[in-house]
């Protein structure tokens, strides 16, 4: 994605440089050194583009976008970021990945999850194939096909 294209995602032309989403993210209270207020200004001040570490730093978690004052979202800019780099996602990216697309969850549930929800009388997390189908059609939209193809088939059994 180039920084042109950058400047129309997540209503990034209205961040005025605040610190609101920083303050709220959950990866730079662990990983200082990701900073989404800077990567905002870089990509309108220079027009540079963030960096794959950066990009893939991001945790999506929202709250970026939840707190903005200005209703930006750091959180969308950052995934178009990742864009450019989809083939350099970290391996446990696309293990995430491949398991969405196949189950519509990022992690395999654990055995025996299924009885311990109905002993303690809570639905079954898993999905219907409906559902499923409607991630798979999102991740395909999204152009993400080719970090799950990169990884083995089968979910993940960690």
């Amino acid at each position: 994605m180039t920084n042109e294209n950058l400047l129309s995602v997540g209503n990034i032309v209205r961040c005025f440089q605040c610190g609101t989403c920083t303050s709220a993210c959950t990866t730079n209270s662990v990983l200082p050194e990701y900073n989404p207020r800077r990567a905002m200004e870089m990509i309108l001040s220079t027009g540079a583009i963030p960096t794959v570490e950066e990009a893939w730093a991001c945790a999506t978690c929202a709250n970026c976008a939840e707190r903005c004052p200005r209703g930006v979202s750091a959180m969308e800019v950052m995934l178009a970021v990742r864009s450019n780099f989809a083939d350099k996602a970290p391996e446990d990216r696309r293990i995430m990945a491949r398991n969405i697309v196949n189950t519509g969850h990022a992690f395999n549930p654990p055995d025996g999850l299924k009885e311990i929800r109905t002993r303690l009388g809570l639905a079954d997390v898993a999905l219907d194939d409906e559902n499923v189908a409607q991630v798979q059609a999102a991740v395909e939209k999204a152009g993400l096909s080719d970090i799950v193809r990169s990884t083995s088939r089968g979910g993940d059994k960690r």
